[in-house]
């Protein structure tokens, strides 16, 4: 019962946490600098998953595995500078991840 209890409070709390800004921005208008701030912050947050990713993927990995990656983050960075939206991000980057693998492999 008491795991009930703890799961039902952890839910309304994680709830009332991503409910709370969309009702607090409505009583009030964002200035333009936080706006240009929060529409950025997918791709910052994307890029920082990808930089994690990497360093933890190629620490110790083969060469081709590195190579993919490498190619991988360039493509995306490449999108994202372009002010391409965040699927074309993804799916550039992963798509070539891919096919660089693919191809380093078949080699």
């Amino acid at each position: 019962m008491n795991v009930w209890i703890a799961i039902l409070l952890v839910g309304a709390g994680s709830y009332a946490l991503r409910a709370l800004p969309l009702f607090s921005a409505r009583c009030r208008s964002l200035s333009a600098e936080t706006t240009a701030t929060l529409e950025r912050a997918g791709f910052a947050s994307l890029a920082a998953l990808a930089a994690g990713a990497a360093r933890h993927q190629t620490i110790g990995v083969s060469g081709s595995a590195a190579v993919a990656t490498g190619a991988a983050l360039a493509v995306g960075a490449m999108f994202a500078l372009r002010g391409r939206p965040m699927h074309f991000v993804a799916l550039g980057g992963v798509g070539t991840h891919v096919a660089a693998s693919a191809l380093l492999t078949l080699s």
